[in-house]
Parts: structure tokens; sequence; C-alpha cells
């Protein structure tokens, strides 16, 4: 075999992922956070509210008990859908209400996104 061969490949994966011609195992990318300036889009009608966690299908939103829609998504800071069990204590949201009058979309709040206006519970 020509001994150019191998020296031109470990040159292209070394190009591709440094690293890798020496046996290191690249890192895997990290998502990015909910502090890294990223905003979601909430909707701007979607209320503020302190969420406890939800049970047996309900949920508490600043003292009102409300029912979860069959399918409701709850997102928690990094803007991952989190299941309801899942959660262990109360946080600051947003949330939407679908037309049966349940609530159907949640999203747990970050530090800055807890400073921003938003609609009123009516």
């Amino acid at each position: 075999m020509n001994p150019l061969i191998p020296a031109i490949i470990t040159a292209i994966i070394d190009t591709v992922a440094p690293g890798l011609s020496e046996g290191e195992m690249p890192r895997s990318p990290q998502a990015p956070s909910a502090t890294a300036g990223l905003l979601r889009m909430i909707p701007v009608d979607a209320p503020k509210a302190e969420m406890y966690p939800p049970q047996g299908g309900l949920v508490l939103l600043d003292g009102t008990t409300m029912a979860m829609a069959v399918g409701a998504r709850i997102r928690d800071q990094s803007n991952r859908i989190v299941m309801p069990t899942t959660l262990t204590e109360k946080h600051m949201v947003r949330f939407k209400i679908d037309p049966a009058g349940q609530v159907s979309q949640v999203w747990i709040l970050t530090p800055e996104e807890r400073e921003l206006p938003a609609a009123a519970l009516q």
C-alpha cells in the first residue's frame, strides 16, 4: 500500500473531527440552554401563573384548579416536553387553554422569561 494514503486519510479525519485520529472520542454537542439568550415562542396571550404539580388530570394554577387536556404538553426551561408525573415542585409558568376550557400547553419559565410581561388570567 502506498504510505501516502494513511497520511492523507489521517489529515482528512483531523480536519473533520480533530483528535479522532489519536483515539479521542468526539464530545456530543450540548443542547442550547435556556439561559443562552434564546427566547421561546410562547404566545403573547398565554397567561402567567404559579403551577403546582399536576395530579389526577388536574392542575392548580394561581389557586384555580383546572383540568389538563388529553395530550397536554408541558415544556421545561430547555423547551423539552416533560411528563406531568416528573414535576415535583411548583413552577412559574405560562399556559394555554383549549376551546373546552382545559389546559393544553404549559411552558415552565426561565428566570429571564419570568421578568417578561404576560397576559392576565381571566
